[in-house]
């Protein structure tokens, strides 16, 4: 754990959990469980630092600062005002009851109960959270999301009241677990239908996808493929590579070299015939292509694992 990491889960240690009361009759706490992990393996891909339930009556007023954590407060009963800072404005939004939101690390907020609320906050801290927070919050501080009642949500917050309150070295890898699913559930519920598919994909890079592997038999360009994807080819080759850290000739390449090590074990095809049928444009390009994706050239790997194969077969 680098030095950065090692200070900011020290910070993170330090916080005080649960809410602070600002006026209004103070809450109940049905149950509050702390810093459930002291080993460092665990702080770094996500480590809880307060995970409890909290009864707030009515015109209850409550804030909160995490350090150096992450809060996801659900709101189990009643409803709230949240406010909270964007860009030097006020934020006041309201959430519902069955309504939950994230918000980023080093963000302060406010809760104002506007009826008799419980709230379950989950305050961690780690690698998993900052990518996931990352990916649901983007540029603002807090994100609302309405969590889809056919998730089991509830389902998961239960399991992790169980995992923290018996914090041995199985359910601490359980509950970290279950805080990815809870975090991917938000996610996928956080995200617009008609500009993501179900799989959480933007629908542009989906229908790239979708176009490549019924395609790459083909001679195709970046500009079909773009065109597939109902985007320019510049913006297109620009987003692609910021979406998947490839150009999209590699990955077609990827897609093309995947399929000929299938034909390669599966067939007796001669290479020509293989380089042709996954779309590359000639054997030689084929040859050093594969030689590079897998330090073997075709004709060698098909010895080599075909062999394997063919004993594991008897």
């Amino acid at each position: 754990m680098n030095s950065e990491l090692l200070y900011r889960y020290s910070k993170a240690k330090q916080n005080k959990p649960g809410f602070i009361q600002l006026k209004g009759a103070p809450y109940k706490t049905e149950f509050e469980i702390v810093d459930t992990y002291d080993k460092e393996t665990f702080a770094l891909y996500c480590a809880i630092s307060c995970f409890g339930t909290y009864i707030c009556p009515a015109t209850c007023h409550l804030s909160r600062n995490p350090i150096s954590t992450f809060d996801l407060v659900y709101v189990s009963k009643g409803n709230i005002t949240l406010s909270y800072i964007k860009d030097t404005n006020t934020i006041n939004e309201s959430i519902q009851q069955g309504d939950a939101f994230l918000v980023k690390m080093n963000c302060s907020y406010k809760i104002t109960a506007n009826k008799d609320t419980t709230l379950v906050l989950l305050s961690h801290y780690g690698i998993i959270g900052e990518k996931y927070y990352d990916f649901i919050c983007q540029k603002s501080p807090c994100k609302v999301i309405t969590v889809n009642q056919d998730d089991p949500f509830n389902v998961y917050l239960n399991n992790l009241y169980f995992y923290t309150k018996y914090s041995f070295q199985v359910n601490q890898i359980l509950a970290v677990n279950t805080i990815t699913q809870i975090l991917t559930n938000l996610y996928l519920s956080s995200l617009d239908p008609k500009t993501y598919s179900v799989l959480g994909q933007p629908n542009w890079i989906h229908r790239a996808f979708h176009y490549m592997e019924n395609n790459y038999m083909r001679k195709i360009t970046i500009a079909d493929i773009a065109q597939a994807s109902d985007l320019s080819s510049s913006r297109f080759h620009k987003l692609f590579n910021e979406y998947t850290g490839h150009s999209p000739y590699d990955y077609l390449k990827k897609i093309r070299l995947t399929h000929a090590r299938t034909k390669l074990l599966e067939s007796t095809d001669l290479i020509k015939q293989i380089a042709i049928s996954v779309g590359m444009p000639s054997v030689n390009h084929f040859i050093e292509a594969f030689k590079e994706e897998t330090g073997l050239s075709p004709e060698n790997y098909r010895l080599k694992y075909k062999k394997k194969s063919d004993k594991e077969g008897l």
